[in-house]
């Protein structure tokens, strides 16, 4: 296609963003190599210049030189000094000065702000940093305050390797833990971005107010970028129906704003030359209103190098203003090379933005015989629908290498909900302006109320179906990968005289991951993997079997380090559905791993032991109000219930119930005359029953024994079945201590980590 061909800014703009893309995952941050790659690459440009004889090659190798220059510089100064400087302070005591930027949470007991680092022992400092006080803060955005924290990596503060991304894409260094209250210098630090925030806020306001429930949550979402008030429910539908990029402000909101706006001022007869300057300083206004999201401020820039061509009678080239966009992105912020919903939006738009034309052609040409009305309705579906097509085509790589599954309805779901989001923005932005005028707000309200309503519950029905979202951490999907990439990059820098040839590698990689992916599921059919994973003082039972789905047995201590093990576990045996979470015992600190669970996976069904001690009614309310919150079942089981689950044959609940706060638990699963008996507590808890159990009687092939892991201070009165295996966690002092309760006839076995039971 040649995408290239008389684009040389182009071209430079792709080096840059390649260049820079490059440097990060190489990491020629030593300053000796990179003074040793830099050297190189300067010979490399001397014999090429030598050899090449045309003035315009020449200029053309120039451009991209430059380019390529700039972004290594950069990226080298980002990383590689500046970065690395905060990074030198890990495991340190330092003294911060700094601008406090938004409010993550404030408890009683802790709180938690992002701020902007403004120097560290009174030397300068950059980058951005997420502070966490042991005691409730009253500090507002804009305040310029002083504290001595601990200093961590950012990773402490995510819960997966996006998560890192994350917040080094937003320009977070590091994670801090301060020792005492902070000291405010200045509360009246007015800014650019607190004025902005503060209407943003107030527009938000009158969306909710009129609107109301989770109908104006969404308007404001949508049209404002003002996400924090949106359920989880609602986000995780977005997400697993793959229209998540519906709810982050991208070129699709803006073209709907500025196309509202540009259409009013030609109905008020306003000149072009006015037109189009107003109109850039509207879309940045809005920019600004909305918090510069990357995806926006690529939308925002392309705009503008389009309407300053408009302005000046110039021929515009979308390529060309893509890449500008994209490389003045990365320039001005080098950390948005790690930023998924910029990556994700510029791929899509590129997509859009070589293919649309083809497709309008191809529609006109094909409906030219039907009548104005049939043509118009068909070209409308039919464009829509091969656009979304190729969006999700130029970003399915980038799905596996960012979130390793794709969701199958994302097409589908984009083209029904992109009419009510494009109606609901529009509406949005009329009712913020005549929110005075009562009946025209009223009617406006009541409307956008429907809209959301309807796109709420289609999406919420859609994300219900089981074996949407595929994973594609299957170990041959990387070759499958690397092949569509390479293929679609070399169709789309030579000539091609048929586009219709770009179906060729989107149709082979649609058989592939379909064949592939097929024959794994058949081969794992009739097994089931059960991963029982334990570190000290917690652990949890994944049972995994053929098909989308898994059940997990107790959760992780609410650590972030905990959460992660549950959720590569999960990962690694490409499971996206969690059919039963079934909680054994639950206290204060898994309810915020329930959260994770909860926000992050589908969760069909939660399995609850019921509630026996007073004390604890506190956190099952807390419990359900987060299962609710993220539209989830809550079923309480009590004594023997047995439990009809598709990972597993069958589970048998036996609980022994004590006025204690750790109730112990049995997880039976039988299946091909294989038994595993999973235990909730340790043996030391479990020997404090004798008063409501003599003897536990367990005749099982494997028996495992969780929660606190298997540190024994007094026997425990356990009686096995001969050839019984006990499967305990820690070291064998620790695990054999005393050496009393090991059953006669019985093998035991001490690991640590993760241990995987197979069967057939």
């Amino acid at each position: 296609m040649q995408i290239f061909r008389r684009r040389p800014m182009f071209l430079a703009c792709t080096a840059f963003m390649g260049m820079s893309v490059i440097l990060y995952c190489f990491k020629f941050y030593n300053i000796a190599l990179y003074i040793g790659v830099v050297f190189a690459a300067l010979a490399v440009f001397i014999l090429i210049l030598s050899i090449v004889k045309k003035r315009k090659k020449i200029l053309l190798i120039s451009i991209v030189s430059i380019a390529l220059s700039l972004a290594s510089f950069e990226s080298f100064w980002y990383f590689g000094v500046e970065y690395e400087k905060m990074s030198s302070y890990h495991g340190t005591e330092q003294c911060f000065e700094a601008v406090v930027l938004s409010e993550n949470y404030s408890y009683s007991y802790m709180s938690s702000y992002n701020v902007g680092l403004v120097s560290v022992n009174d030397e300068k400092a950059y980058g951005k940093a997420v502070v966490v006080f042991p005691n409730k803060e009253y500090l507002e955005t804009g305040n310029r305050i002083k504290f001595s924290a601990y200093v961590y990596d950012i990773m402490s503060q995510g819960q997966t390797d996006s998560d890192y991304s994350y917040f080094l894409a937003n320009g977070f260094f590091v994670s801090l833990d301060a020792l005492d209250r902070a000291t405010v210098i200045d509360r009246n630090n007015v800014t650019f971005s607190t004025v902005m925030a503060d209407m943003n806020a107030f527009a938000s306001d009158i969306l909710t107010c009129n609107i109301g429930g989770e109908e104006g949550n969404l308007a404001s979402a949508l049209l404002l970028g003002n996400r924090t008030l949106i359920s989880d429910e609602i986000r995780f539908d977005f997400n697993r129906c793959g229209v998540s990029h519906l709810l982050a402000l991208s070129g699709m909101h803006f073209t709907i704003i500025m196309g509202a706006v540009e259409i009013l001022l030609k109905k008020l007869c306003v000149s072009k030359l006015i037109r189009c300057p107003l109109l850039c300083a509207t879309s940045l206004f809005y920019l600004a209103l909305t918090g510069f999201a990357l995806s926006a401020c690529r939308a925002v820039i392309m705009l503008i190098v389009v309407y300053i061509s408009h302005m000046i009678s110039a021929d515009s080239d979308t390529l060309t203003a893509l890449g500008i966009s994209g490389a003045l992105i990365i320039m001005l912020s080098p950390s948005s090379v790690l930023d998924c919903g910029f990556w994700l939006s510029w791929f899509a738009t590129f997509g859009l933005v070589v293919f649309s034309t083809p497709i309008n052609e191809f529609c006109l040409k094909k409906f030219s015989r039907f009548a104005v009305v049939p043509r118009k309705i068909l070209t409308y579906v039919i464009s829509s629908l091969l656009i979304s097509i190729v969006a999700f085509v130029f970003v399915v790589v980038l799905s596996w290498l960012y979130f390793g599954q794709i969701s199958l309805l994302s097409v589908l779901s984009t083209l029904i909900a992109s009419p009510l989001v494009t109606a609901s923005v529009v509406l949005s932005l009329i009712l913020i302006f005549v929110n005075m005028i009562a009946p025209i707000a009223y009617a406006l309200s009541f409307i956008i109320r429907m809209l959301c309503q309807l796109t709420i519950f289609l999406i919420d029905s859609m994300s219900s179906w089981h074996g949407i979202v595929v994973s594609l951490n299957y170990g041959f999907v990387f070759y499958i990968m690397i092949a569509f990439a390479s293929a679609m990059a070399i169709l789309l820098t030579v000539k091609v005289r048929k586009k219709i040839i770009f179906v060729i590698p989107t149709a082979l990689l649609a058989i592939a991951l379909s064949v592939g992916i097929g024959i794994v599921r058949i081969m794992s059919t009739g097994q089931t993997d059960i991963a029982f994973v334990s570190n000290n003082d917690n652990d949890f039972l994944l049972i995994n079997s053929g098909g989308s789905e898994a059940v997990v047995c107790d959760i992780s201590n609410g650590r972030y380090s905990s959460y992660r093990q549950l959720l590569s576990q999960i990962k690694e045996a490409n499971k996206t559905e969690i059919e039963a979470l079934i909680i054994t015992h639950l206290h204060k600190n898994h309810l915020s791993s329930l959260e994770y669970i909860l926000s992050s996976n589908i969760v069909r069904r939660i399995y609850l032991y019921e509630e026996t001690v007073a004390d604890k009614s506190e956190i099952y309310r807390e419990a359900y109000e987060i299962a609710d919150r993220c539209g989830v079942e809550i079923e309480v089981f009590d004594w023997e219930d047995r439990l009809e689950l598709a990972a597993g044959n069958l589970c048998v609940i036996r609980s022994y119930n004590r006025s204690d706060l750790h109730l112990t638990v049995m997880v039976n699963y039988e299946k091909d005359g294989v038994d595993l008996t999973y235990l909730s507590n340790g043996l030391s808890d479990i020997s404090d029953m004798a008063y409501n159990v003599k003897c536990i009687m367990i005749d099982s092939e494997y028996v495992i024994f969780g929660e606190h892991g298997a540190s024994v201070q007094k026997p425990a009165n356990i009686e096995c079945g001969r050839g019984t295996r006990l499967v305990l966690y820690g070291s064998e002092e620790n695990a054999l201590n005393p050496k009393a309760f090991v059953p006669k006839d019985c093998v035991v076995e001490v690991y640590d980590g993760v241990r995987h039971f197979l069967i057939e």
